[in-house]
């Protein structure tokens, strides 16, 4: 369907992976499809600026690096990530779709080449892609069906009309949708005042990291038709961030993909105040870490390791402790030295690193209860090779990752509990699926899978019309 066309069969709003990839199932499957975005291209949203990675479980690039994983393997680390509060019916859909959405993508031109330990996961299943790379190749994909995406078109408001949806948007515009309109909108980690509303305390987190669209349109949209909203609880800061990160051209660092990233308590580091005294057990998820830290007067933390750190980081080239981190770290041949370097109290700093290491090598429980490097995974260690290093890391919002429910054909769930017909939401806007806290690369598998659900249970159902 032309761009200028004001009817389809199914509105999609949102042009990240979520809606790119329900829009070219729907129109794979023969629907005549509307795609409006309200930014002006969507090389600023969400997809662009994460990290590139999907999740998926049992692939023929896990086989080839030699890597074991499993259905059973997914829903254990889920339920470890999501604190037992992931939906077991959507982790269920999930898995039904996964490896055909793998295999779909690759069709389509998106290149995962290789396989690398997420945060959340127990087994490496993050699958490495280049987040603007992939949403080039679903522009393609849907330019092939003869689709053009509407950019600055906000939707402003939906309303029943008929057996479909009446979309507005800019300057008294209007699409109707015979068949559903499909959320895709994204998160709200850009919208303060809902922030407020829906996860109080956050809209104090002064680093966001989110798609500049992220501004909970499409939740808006749906709780007026009486959506029912759920998961609010999980919204939580990561942290990753450099706390003294400078914004670059009006637009995020991370959309440059150069954004240090310095978890430097997942290789087995720990984290003091300014003070130089530890405040949080450092094996706690990264979210839970940032919400602590956002009590502390400063709102930001300093992470410390020694070299015995540095070089696996090196070694590993893992995702917690990235090049740029390492060359940001400030550096000292003592601990006293990288105390003046960071302004702490040297003897805080001191005793503070002596009394971990006293009682990581003796074996004797940690006053704040750390038992692990992380997640359950590794165990604690004396920080005593030098020299020594300091990150200093601040909370940071990315995705909201939560927000409407839905069922298991991604129809929107009434407040009332039934499906609101012909609504559909995919992506970041969902709630439910993750729980308490995500797996890395879910959320942008989530995204592909669920867009593509939405758009095959749209055809079903006009065909059974």
């Amino acid at each position: 369907m032309s761009a200028a066309a004001d009817v389809a069969d199914v509105v999609v709003i949102g042009a990240g992976c979520a809606g790119l990839c329900a829009a070219v199932e729907a129109a794979e499957r023969g629907l005549s499809v509307a795609v409006v975005e309200k930014l002006e291209t969507s090389l600023l949203n969400s997809t662009v600026a994460s990290g590139g990675y999907f999740a998926f479980v049992d692939t023929d690039l896990q086989r080839r690096q030699r890597i074991l994983d499993s259905e059973a393997a997914f829903r254990q680390d889920m339920a470890m990530a999501g604190g037992g509060k992931s939906d077991p019916d959507l982790v269920d859909l999930f898995l039904d779709h996964q490896r055909d959405t793998y295999y779909w993508l690759q069709e389509r031109g998106i290149n995962f080449y290789q396989v690398e330990m997420g945060i959340g996961m127990n087994v490496p299943r993050c699958h490495a892609a280049d987040g603007q790379r992939v949403v080039e190749m679903l522009l393609r994909a849907t330019s092939r069906h003869g689709l053009q995406v509407r950019y600055q078109w906000p939707a402003r408001e939906l309303s029943r009309k008929d057996d479909g949806y009446s979309v507005s948007g800019p300057k008294g515009e209007s699409i109707y949708a015979r068949g559903g309109v499909i959320l895709a909108s994204g998160g709200f980690s850009r919208n303060r005042a809902l922030l407020a509303r829906l996860a109080p305390g956050l809209e104090r987190v002064r680093i966001i990291d989110g798609g500049l669209g992220s501004h909970g349109d499409g939740i808006v949209m749906a709780e007026a038709l009486g959506a029912q909203l759920c998961s609010m609880e999980s919204v939580k800061p990561n942290f990753f961030a450099h706390a003294f990160r400078e914004e670059s051209a009006g637009a995020p660092a991370r959309f440059h993909h150069d954004a240090p990233v310095g978890m430097v308590y997942h290789l087995g580091g720990i984290l003091v105040d300014q003070g130089g005294r530890r405040y949080v057990r450092e094996d706690l998820n990264a979210k839970d870490i940032a919400l602590a830290t956002l009590k502390l007067h400063e709102a930001m933390s300093w992470g410390i390791y020694d070299e015995s750190v540095r070089r696996r980081a090196v070694a590993e080239r893992t995702i917690y402790i990235n090049p740029l981190a390492l060359e940001k770290s400030l550096r000292a041949n003592s601990l006293q030295e990288l105390a003046q370097l960071t302004n702490i109290p040297p003897e805080a700093l001191v005793e503070t690193v002596n009394a971990y290491n006293a009682t990581s090598r003796s074996g004797q429980p940690d006053p704040l209860g750390r038992e692990y490097q992380t997640a359950r995974v590794g165990k604690r260690f004396a920080l005593e090779e030098p020299p020594y290093y300091a990150f200093p890391t601040a909370p940071n919002l990315a995705t909201t990752f939560s927000g409407v429910r839905i069922n298991n054909n991604v129809e929107v769930v009434g407040r009332d509990g039934n499906a609101i017909a012909g609504l559909y939401a995919c992506g970041e806007m969902v709630g439910g699926f993750h729980g308490m806290s995500f797996m890395t690369g879910t959320g942008l598998s989530q995204a592909a899978i669920f867009g593509r659900v939405a758009a095959r249970h749209i055809a079903a159902s006009l065909r059974s019309d």
